[in-house]
């Protein structure tokens, strides 16, 4: 949630992009464009992603992962729309004001979806 938060911040957004994109341009060797920040955010491992990296910890990076691991349970991905990081659940834009309730109430639903297929 912080990091979506850097991201869409009215003060702090350009200086987050600019961190975000040095990261994922030390990753791909390259100067990364829109599409390539999101699908770092996503935690793509194909293409120029699949480059071992040495990546130090910073919350992009921890982003990043948190993301991998949720996708294996809910439909979470990245976007970039006009410039813009935008978090997507289940292909809808997620607002910054109900970003972490949506995501809670995603996981919610997963559980709850697995617990009643459960043989009794």
């Amino acid at each position: 949630m912080h990091g979506l938060g850097l991201l869409q911040s009215a003060h702090l957004g350009q200086l987050s992009m600019a961190f975000l994109s040095n990261v994922v341009k030390k990753r791909i060797r390259r100067q990364p464009e829109p599409q390539d920040l999101a699908k770092y955010l996503c935690g793509s491992m194909e293409g120029a992603f699949a480059n071992e990296s040495p990546d130090i910890s910073n919350i992009w990076t921890r982003l990043r992962s948190a993301t991998r691991r949720l996708r294996s349970k809910i439909n979470v991905s990245w976007v970039n729309e006009d410039g813009q990081m935008a978090l997507c659940l289940n292909g809808i834009v997620v607002q910054r004001g109900v970003a972490e309730y949506a995501l809670r109430n995603s996981i919610r639903e997963y559980y709850r979806h697995n617990l009643i297929a459960k043989p009794d």
